[in-house]
């Protein structure tokens, strides 16, 4: 294989690794590299409960106490914002748990007939009454 001289040196098996990047190179107080804690910031938004264990998890086996800081933060973050998702997702069950009709005229008798109403007449002997907490009673009298 003939090089030129522009060509640039072939690298070694070491070189080229993802280590090398200053992105993904951990700091110098041995803190996580701007990567990791990118990664972090993206997969609490995306997953706070995944995060949340993930954080955890690391917390458990880790000594340095800046990586350790780090980790105590990201776990509350990501518990912030589960707490958050569990608040929001039950306000909308509430809202939409509660927006049907609340009472029916035309559904069953609640409350037992209205002492002394009027009946309307549906059919021979057939009578329908209305009900104290809604819907109606229908009564067959002779």
């Amino acid at each position: 294989m003939i090089t030129s001289s522009q060509d640039p040196p072939p690298k070694s098996p070491g070189q080229g690794s993802l280590f090398e990047d200053p992105v993904f190179r951990p700091t110098q107080a041995g803190g996580f590299s701007q990567g990791m804690k990118a990664g972090a910031v993206v997969g609490t938004i995306v997953a706070p409960f995944i995060s949340l264990i993930i954080a955890l998890v690391m917390l458990g086996d880790e000594q340095n106490p800046v990586r350790k800081s780090f980790l105590k933060t990201w776990a509350a973050v990501s518990g912030g914002i589960l707490a958050v998702w569990l608040l929001i997702v039950i306000a909308l069950f509430a809202a939409v748990s509660s927006a049907g009709p609340h009472v029916s005229d035309k559904g069953p008798c609640q409350g037992g007939p209205v002492m002394g109403a009027q009946g309307e007449q549906i059919g021979p002997h057939r009578w329908r009454f209305p009900c104290e907490f809604g819907g109606h009673a229908v009564v067959n009298l002779p």
